[in-house]
């Protein structure tokens, strides 16, 4: 596979140093060129205004819990979420302090305290995404799959197992 080149509007270097890559704990951990595949396909992905909307009618199909759990929720909003996070989830995985901070906070709120969404959801999300990438992405290989999968699995570890 080609180089990666990142954008510049992502605040990451060309090449990152695995030094700067910080583990947030056994298993949590993404070399710089996964993440920058993922981001460079997730650009490709959301440059289609569409995709967040497919994403989420494909999560909705997927379960009627997940249904349930989404019926009062304002979309746009939700997507514009998804969005930063997203980016903010990449940002984790290469153990930088705001992603870090922002997995923390959507473990929060996810937990069974708050919105209570639970552990099974996140495959489904997980799936729904990689599914919906797929589809959008006219680069998507296995290569591909396999930098998303990482990236967004260490997030759904964290957030889902912080409880």
């Amino acid at each position: 596979m080609a180089a990666v080149k990142p954008s510049a509007a992502w605040g990451l270097p060309l090449h990152v140093p695995r030094e700067y890559i910080v583990p947030m704990g056994a298993g949590h951990e993404v070399d710089g060129e996964t993440v920058i595949r993922f981001r460079t396909s997730l650009e490709r992905c959301l440059a289609r205004p569409e995709f967040l909307e497919d994403f989420y009618d494909r999560f909705l199909a997927s379960s009627d819990e997940v249904r349930e759990k989404f019926a009062h929720t304002d979309f746009a909003k939700q997507r514009r979420m998804l969005r930063g996070s997203l980016y903010l989830m990449s940002r984790a995985a290469m153990g930088l302090d705001d992603g870090r901070e922002h997995l923390a906070a959507v473990a929060q709120s996810h937990s069974s305290s708050r919105l209570a969404i639970p552990k099974h959801h996140y495959d489904l999300w997980l799936e729904s995404l990689v599914e919906t990438a797929r589809e959008s992405e006219g680069e998507f290989d296995a290569e591909l799959e396999a930098a998303w999968r990482e990236v967004l699995s260490l997030a759904v570890n964290v957030v889902s197992d912080h409880d």
